[in-house]
């Protein structure tokens, strides 16, 4: 374990305690997933560099996917709901396929036998206090009730449901493959509670879509004990680039870099590059990614990007493609950061020339994270800052990391995103280039394209951060609200505002997320085909059917809202 009061890569806000460390600047893990506090909806691919928060705002999920994790630009996207895949929580004794089932016996270790914790189960029985998972042979489509997903060309950046679906763009479901003794545990603890040989890792399978999802919580649901920060207890590795690392009892596991501890092993290029998009209307859907995708290799069971050049670290990136291939990385803010350094007995050490070695977890196998040294925001790239450690590492005081929790992080060009959830806890953000109009479209909102208006960073600013015109709208806790006209353009409205939840969809937890877009005020733009403008109340500025209690009919997405003498929307999925 590393030393007390060791330094480590830090991305979670600086307000309070950090998961399994001290509330110090020196003695903090992270506990952010491979994506930012806002999610690049309208991005096709795992490149975050597009333009960032266009569509679905993630607020309501600070700590989507991987535990113990720096922020990546190409790891998918974070999501406000989280499936609950049915599980056999049992100890489905007759139902394993046997315990040491494809073990290599190379790789035993005394850590790793069957029966304990974050090693398969022994005959469907595990150590007390760990639970036999196993799941039967099933696609992610299928356990999580979601279809296959397709570019709508109508709405760019949204998806549309693919009809029929198509074979090779189901990812197969591999968690707990094999089986697995789980025993849930909290990523938030100021102390790891696991044991020895084992660390708490909010990681499930290499597929995006599942970190994206909120990770061990896709498996319990609202059986989580530890809701949102519930992870699992999984075996220490020691990560190799090119093997499955030391520590992992067979094929059916590999060493993750970030967490250093083994998870479930790819087995298709498929798995690597499932992730969720969204239609229109907000129904999820299953995508591929196409802009860099990854592949899997087979040989270790990793999820790999096609990097070909070797590249110094604090390189520009816009994908893991351009970083130094095994063990580059790249960070959200477009820097390369490389795995395989070595702490040092501070818990910190240069490396790379010019980079700062840190820890990124509490595995006892641990590798170090490369990154690019600073001493100031001056020494980063746009979009980044620089994280101060409390000490000097070499000639550096911090290391460069595109995560912000404040705008005086930023450059005085940039703004955060950073966003508050439910609980009103700061969730961090990137800093993106800052427009200085709040609510103005196009050149008037001083650095925003045609098809993008000013978003004020927060109520009351006259500066924000530039999104699409149409982003979704109208829930309490979508980016920038109390209300949900400050999700829109002025002269625009939220068309779903009076809209009622989703209801479930298959597995699928109901949405937190507003389902409506921003439309232009009818104030400006005059209704056509029979509808009116509303002049006041709830459905000022939108174009609506009028109706009665006597005369109730509505197009098929509406219901006729008999207070307010007019057609409102209301979920059909």
């Amino acid at each position: 374990m590393p030393a007390c009061g060791s330094p480590r890569v830090m991305t979670t806000p600086d307000t309070g305690p950090a998961p399994h460390d001290a509330a110090s600047a020196l003695d903090a893990t992270i506990d952010a997933a491979r994506d930012a506090g806002t999610t690049p909806m309208r991005d096709a691919g795992r490149d975050a560099a597009a333009t960032p928060d266009a569509g679905r705002d993630a607020a309501a999920n600070p700590d989507a996917g991987m535990d113990a994790a720096v922020i990546l630009v190409d790891a998918g996207h974070d999501a406000a709901t989280l499936p609950d895949a049915n599980i056999d929580g049992g100890n489905d004794a007759g139902n394993d396929a046997g315990p040491d089932a494809g073990n290599d016996a190379s790789a035993a270790t005394a850590c790793n036998p069957a029966g304990r914790v974050g090693a398969h189960c022994l005959a469907g029985a595990c150590s007390v206090g760990a639970m036999c998972l196993q799941f039967a042979p099933t696609t992610t489509q299928v356990a999580f009730g979601l279809p296959q997903g397709r570019d709508d060309v109508a709405h760019p950046g949204y998806s549309a449901v693919e009809m029929p679906a198509v074979a090779s763009e189901s990812a197969p479901f591999n968690a707990a493959e094999g089986t697995l003794c789980s025993q849930q545990c909290d990523t938030s603890a100021m102390t790891d509670t696991c044991g020895v040989c084992t660390t708490c890792a909010n990681i499930v399978t290499q597929e995006p879509l599942l970190a994206a999802f909120g990770g061990v919580r896709t498996l319990f649901g609202t059986t989580a004990t530890f809701g949102a920060s519930t992870g699992l207890c999984r075996l220490d590795c020691a990560w190799d680039p090119a093997t499955r690392g030391a520590g992992c009892p067979d094929s059916q596991f590999t060493c993750d870099a970030f967490s250093g501890t083994c998870v479930e092993a790819c087995t298709s290029d498929t798995e690597c590059n499932t992730t969720y998009g969204a239609t229109y209307d907000g129904r999820l859907v299953t995508a591929l990614v196409t802009t860099h995708p990854q592949h899997c290799n087979l040989a270790i069971g990793r999820c790999e990007p096609s990097a070909t050049a070797t590249v110094p670290v604090g390189a520009a990136c816009t994908s893991s493609d351009a970083c130094t291939p095994g063990s580059g990385v790249c960070l959200n803010g477009g820097m390369c950061a490389q795995f395989g350094c070595v702490p040092g007995p501070t818990g910190a050490s240069v490396c790379g020339g010019s980079g700062v070695c840190l820890g990124t977890n509490q595995s006892s196998m641990a590798v170090g994270l490369c990154l690019k040294g600073c001493i100031s925001r001056g020494d980063c790239a746009p979009g980044n800052v620089c994280r101060q450690l409390g000490l000097s590492i070499g000639p550096y005081t911090g290391y460069c990391i595109g995560v912000c929790n404040l705008d005086s992080e930023c450059a005085p060009s940039e703004t955060c995103t950073d966003t508050t959830d439910a609980t009103g806890a700061v969730v961090a953000g990137r800093c993106v280039p800052r427009c200085t109009a709040a609510g103005l479209v196009g050149a008037a909102s001083g650095g925003c394209t045609a098809q993008e208006f000013c978003r004020a960073d927060h109520a009351g600013a006259t500066y924000g951060s530039c999104v699409a015109l149409d982003p979704f709208c109208g829930a309490a806790n979508t980016l920038d609200l109390p209300a949900a006209s400050t999700d829109c353009a002025t002269g625009y409205v939220c068309d779903e505002t009076l809209a009622t939840p989703h209801t479930p969809i298959g597995a699928v937890a109901a949405e937190t997320f507003g389902d409506g877009h921003c439309t232009r005020s009818c104030a400006a733009s005059p209704c056509t085909g029979g509808l009116s403008c509303v002049p006041s109340g709830a459905l000022a500025g939108l174009c609506r059917l009028p109706c009665t209690a006597a005369s109730p009919t509505c197009p098929t997405d509406q219901t006729c809202n008999t207070t307010l003498g007019y057609c409102t929307e209301v979920r059909t999925m």
